[in-house]
């Protein structure tokens, strides 16, 4: 299941009964919107993982300023973007438990598809922040990690990308 919640700020509204595009652009064919995903892959260094779950979580950290007199914000700050999340994988070695470990940079890339379009989702350097391993069964073992996306000031490439094929 692939779920969005998504929150909106804003200084001020006004009501009108006039459309904001008088002109519309008309539905592009091709261009239909991402309703669900059919299945995807995820890869950590390149190599393919075996998720069972994963949760991404992108804050802004914009801050509204209110002043007195005035019923609406009359300015808004810019915070630093965070970007984290957390994934479980089935544990079979110890190659990302390691990276906790030794506090190692990993790249984390996850592909979603409909079967005709799909979005890669790109983090190219994350850090796990915790983990903890356990055994839910005597042949499944599995391994629950948080992590924080950060920019490789090396390479200078995004924190996260997401293309849309």
């Amino acid at each position: 299941t692939v779920s969005a919640t998504f929150g909106i700020m804003g200084r001020a509204t006004s009501h009108s009964g006039v459309s904001i595009d008088p002109t519309p652009t008309a539905f592009i064919a091709g261009k239909e919107p991402f309703t669900g995903s059919k299945g995807g892959s995820l890869t950590i260094d390149g190599v393919t993982a075996n998720v069972t779950s994963i949760d991404l979580s992108i804050t802004n950290s914009v801050k509204m300023i209110n002043t007195i007199g005035s019923t609406a914000p009359t300015a808004s700050t810019a915070g630093q973007k965070t970007i984290s999340g957390s994934l479980t994988v089935l544990l079979s070695d110890a190659t990302l438990y390691n990276k906790f470990i030794t506090n190692a940079p990993a790249a984390l890339v996850f592909v979603l598809s409909d079967g005709t379009n799909s979005y890669t989702i790109s983090l190219p350097k994350i850090y796990l922040t915790k983990a903890n391993a356990s055994a839910d069964s005597a042949d499944e073992r599995v391994l629950s990690v948080d992590f924080e996306a950060v920019k490789d000031e090396v390479t200078l490439l995004n924190t996260m990308s997401i293309t849309r094929a």
